[in-house]
């Protein structure tokens, strides 16, 4: 199984809106990736360290798991895709860190 994670990073001076994020964004996803192949999705709004009240160096870290690569593959090189692309600019101003890898259990 592949794993997709896309990492939202805290940036002086940065924005992200987590209302539009959640609100439009992750349903968009959805709407797109779910079709495409994409197994499931999650996302993490990152916390503080409980102990040392750290902040956190991510604002989301979001989660996708795909069966295969081709298939990830083939769906992030959807025509469909771009509009995801494009709705980042509305809620984050940053470039997002993504992460593939494949997934495996102990």
């Amino acid at each position: 199984m592949i794993r997709v994670l896309i990492q939202y990073t805290i940036e002086p001076g940065g924005r992200f809106d987590l209302s539009y994020y959640r609100d439009e964004h992750v349903p968009l996803v959805k709407k797109i990736m779910l079709p495409l192949g994409m197994l499931k999705g999650e996302w993490d709004e990152v916390l503080p360290h409980p102990a040392s009240g750290a902040a956190p160096k991510y604002h989301v870290v979001s989660v996708q798991y795909w069966e295969t690569l081709e298939a990830m593959e083939r769906a992030y090189a959807s025509p469909s895709s771009d509009m995801l692309r494009n709705d980042i600019k509305n809620f984050y101003s940053g470039s997002p860190v993504r992460v593939i890898s494949n997934l495996r259990n102990w």
